[in-house]
Order: C-alpha cells, then sequence, then structure tokens
C-alpha cells in the first residue's frame, strides 16, 4: 500500500516554477558552464516574443558577436519537414510566423522558451537553410557548439515526430482502488512496481542526432514519456513530480568531466562506450553517421590531442579495428534497406549500416605504419569521410578449408562476415591484430585488383581450442587497407 499517485503535471505553473528554479541555481552556483559567461548566439535563432504580448515569432540573423541566452530543441523530425527554412522562405522567416502554422513539436518549444523567460530558441529545420548545401556544411559542423552554449536544451523524448508534440500532461499508470476510513471519510491508494528507467525506450533516444546533444548539452529538460526530468552535471536526473520510477543515469560524458578524470588517447575504453551506443541509434541520412558525433569527437580531440580517422583515433586504432556486427538484421535505419557496406574505407565501422560490438585488442601484434582519410568539406575536420587508406605491418595466414564455426562448447572458432551477401572462400586471408578477453583476434581480408585489401570481417578463437594450425606458418607482409 503506497500513498495516492499524484497526476504528472508537467506543464502547471508550479512545474514551470520548478524548471525556472532549477535553472537559476545551476546558473548561479554549479559549474556545468562558466558562470556569468553569455555565449554568442548561433548565425541564425527564433526571436520567440514573449507570452505577455502579440509578438509573433521570427527568425534573427545574429550580428557578428552578438551574445543572448537560448535554447535549444532537441527532437525527432519523424518524416521531412514542410514548414522549414529555404534560400526562398528565408526572407518570410525574418519577418515572422504564427505559432498555428508549425508543426506541434517546434510550437511547444517555443511555449517551453518563453515560459523560461529565454528570448531565444535554436532549432534545426528553422535556422539552416535546409535546400543549401554550403550552409547546411558549415552550420552542421557548428552544431555541437549550439548545444554546448545553450542555456538549456529542450529534449522532445517522448515525440515520435515533429508533429506529435511532448508538452502535456502525463496520466500515471498506477492502478487505484478507493479506500474507506468511515461512512465519511474516503480516499484512494494506488499501486506500482517500481520500474527502471534510462530513457532508452523513447523515440528520442534512437536518434543518433541525439546522443551528442545530450552528451554536449550543459543542460537539459527531458520531456519522456513518463514526465519530465531535469539533468545537469551536477544533477544528474530530478524529476519533476516525484515517481516510483528508478532513472538509471551516470555521469554525464563532458569535455570537462573527461579531461577531470584524465581520460587518455591510449585508453580505449571511453570511445568504445561511446561507439557502442551511438552505432545503434538511427538516422535519417546513414551519411550523417560521422557528422552526427562530431561534437562529441572535437571535445574529446581537445583533451587526448589526437588524430581522429574515420571513427577511430591513431593512438588506439589498432586496439578497436576488431569491431563486428552486433545482430543479423539490419534494422538500424529506417530509411535504408542496405545489406552492404556502404561508402569507404571498408575497414571502418561507419560503413556498416548496422549495430556493431567492439572487442578490443588486448595486446595488438600488428603495427600502424600509416592512416590517412580524406575529408568531404575542409570545414567538417571531424566530420564525413570520402575514403580512408591504412598501412598495416602484420602476420598473414591462408583461410584453410572447413566450416566457419570449430570446436564444442567454449572451444571454437568463430569467422565473422560482415555482410551476408559475402560468402567465405579460401582466397580471403587472416591479417592477426594480437589477443582480446578471450582470444587471437584477426581481420579477414581479400586482395582487391590494385594490390591493396579490403576488410571481410573478423576471426575469433577461444583460448584452449584443440585445433589451433589456423593461424600457424604466417608470413610478415605491409599490407594497405581501403
Amino acid at each position: 500500500m503506497v500513498r495516492r499517485s499524484p497526476f504528472r503535471e508537467i506543464v502547471s505553473n508550479t512545474a514551470f516554477e520548478y524548471y525556472r528554479t532549477w535553472l537559476r541555481e545551476c546558473e548561479a552556483f554549479h559549474a556545468c558552464v562558466q558562470r556569468n559567461n553569455t555565449p554568442r548566439l548561433p548565425t541564425r535563432v527564433i526571436n520567440v516574443g514573449s507570452l505577455n504580448t502579440n509578438s509573433v515569432p521570427k527568425l534573427h540573423l545574429s550580428k557578428k558577436g552578438e551574445k543572448g541566452r537560448y535554447a535549444a530543441l532537441s527532437y525527432c523530425w519523424g518524416r521531412q519537414q514542410d514548414f522549414t527554412t529555404t534560400v526562398k522562405t528565408l526572407h518570410e522567416r525574418i519577418q515572422g510566423f504564427g505559432v498555428d502554422v508549425l508543426p506541434k513539436t517546434i510550437s511547444d518549444a517555443i511555449i517551453v522558451a518563453q515560459r523560461l523567460d529565454i528570448q531565444y530558441l535554436w532549432v534545426d529545420s528553422l535556422c539552416i537553410i535546409q535546400d543549401s548545401a554550403p550552409d547546411k556544411i558549415r552550420e552542421i559542423s557548428k552544431m555541437g557548439d549550439t548545444y554546448r552554449k545553450a542555456t538549456v536544451t529542450i529534449a522532445a523524448a517522448s515525440a515520435r515526430g515533429v508533429t506529435e508534440g511532448f508538452l502535456f500532461d502525463r496520466l500515471p499508470d498506477d492502478p487505484s482502488l478507493p479506500f474507506y476510513l468511515s461512512h465519511s471519510t474516503s480516499g484512494t491508494i494506488s499501486f506500482s512496481t517500481v520500474a527502471n528507467s534510462d530513457g532508452r525506450n523513447d523515440p528520442l533516444s534512437t536518434r543518433g542526432w541525439a546522443f551528442q546533444e545530450f552528451v554536449l548539452s550543459p543542460r537539459v529538460i527531458l520531456f519522456d514519456k513518463f514526465q519530465a526530468t531535469w539533468h545537469c552535471s551536477e544533477n544528474l536526473c530530478k524529476e519533476v513530480v516525484p515517481s516510483y520510477l528508478r532513472y538509471n543515469v551516470g555521469p554525464r560524458l563532458t569535455y570537462s568531466y573527461v579531461k577531470r578524470n584524465g581520460q587518455t588517447a591510449s585508453d580505449a575504453d571511453s570511445w568504445r562506450s561511446i561507439i557502442r551506443d551511438y552505432a545503434s541509434s538511427d538516422l535519417t541520412f546513414f551519411e550523417d553517421r560521422l557528422t552526427a558525433i562530431s561534437g562529441v569527437v572535437k571535445d574529446l580531440a581537445k583533451v587526448w590531442r589526437d588524430d581522429y580517422l574515420a571513427g577511430f583515433w591513431r593512438n588506439s586504432l589498432v586496439h578497436l579495428l576488431s569491431w563486428k556486427r552486433k545482430t543479423d538484421k539490419y534494422i538500424n535505419f529506417q530509411h535504408l534497406r542496405s545489406k552492404g557496406r556502404i561508402g569507404s574505407p571498408s575497414w571502418s565501422w561507419k560503413t556498416a549500416p548496422f549495430g556493431i560490438y567492439l572487442n578490443p585488442v588486448d595486446e595488438p601484434v600488428i603495427e600502424l605504419i600509416d592512416c590517412h582519410v580524406t575529408l568531404l568539406s575542409p570545414f567538417a575536420p571531424f566530420g564525413e569521410v570520402i575514403e580512408g587508406v591504412l598501412t598495416l605491418r602484420g602476420k598473414i595466414f591462408p583461410i584453410p578449408d572447413g566450416t566457419e564455426v570449430k570446436g564444442n562448447g567454449n572451444n571454437w572458432v568463430q569467422y565473422n562476415l560482415d555482410y551476408d551477401s559475402v560468402k567465405l572462400d579460401n582466397s580471403m586471408r587472416l591479417l592477426l591484430l594480437g589477443d582480446g578477453s578471450n582470444g587471437p583476434l584477426a581481420l579477414i581480408i581479400r586482395e582487391l585488383e590494385n594490390g591493396r585489401f579490403e576488410r571481410i570481417g573478423l576471426y575469433e578463437q577461444r583460448y584452449g581450442i584443440s585445433d589451433n594450425s589456423t593461424l600457424e606458418n604466417g608470413s610478415d607482409q605491409i599490407i594497405i587497407m581501403e
């Protein structure tokens, strides 16, 4: 028997007083961002107007060096939006637009900004010129800074698309029964199971861009399917309405957090953890796979002082080449039904249209000689790449005749092919990487017509297998992979 479950009012005056109080306290006393440091505004922001006037929202073109407090919206597009800023509509957006013509999620975000007394709001669909390739490249490369410098990020976690909205009270799911103390005194009791929530079941958590938006934002008001929660570096999670949920949240991975905890470029664990979570998330455009995490990479580069190479770091690259397909189902990208590699280089997880698992090489025996990548745009040094060439020195082994799986129980050999369309044959080779936690790991590679090699998959062998002849009599070679 528990106390009466409250109606989860997350849009009431009381709820917004909580949001304003938490924001004031964080700005005044927390070290989430440098205090008394008003940021420069992004290139364009929405001037949301005021609740107390008849002013309409309008697109604001920021002057050079102009500063101001602004909120940023993190949300799911869901589908192509109808109301955006284009070259043709830019002047119209500057003149102003009614809230009633906006998709519900964006109009809700404007209301939140107004009630938080924040004058400006950044929304990608309206603040980036959607049909201008140069503007998109330039502004998307700044998105990490946009969220990092925002006064607060409004996360519409419960909305599957931009038309759904998020600003509504949540009804509790707890069953309730009447409770009578006497003929004249009665009440209601509610029953509830204690549930855990890490936010991963909300639509926004499946969106690739949202990963870095949450990581980089100093403060987040997150509207999930249960209620609204406040997140910042010093208050990991505060509920607006006390509930029986247990929110599984850990330290925020921010520039200051990484710097404070002394991560180094030789330690691959942090990057492995990031890619494990990020690589399973969805993107409307697959070609954004590196761009959508470039803001996080930019922060880490300041701490690790290392070269970023198509989804890897130079100092830990040989430790993490041992990625493999997480699942045999190609369900990660809703707008993509590819069962083969997309783009280049073959050795990078960024070309694989599925979630991945990283089983790191603890004791590498391979040597990195050189690696260089060709960027899609010089304005996006941590963004997409056109190609990448990797030169390695290591032992090459032939693939013997036989089945893909040998041994019984824990004594086995596994050939994990990246794509179902590829069949194992004797023309392929094994490039030994070194020992992982369970045994030797090797890349399955195939020679191309130009004499270079491409990755085909990952070979795994358990310690103690009775037949270990596969990795005997190898030859030392220098190979070039693309």
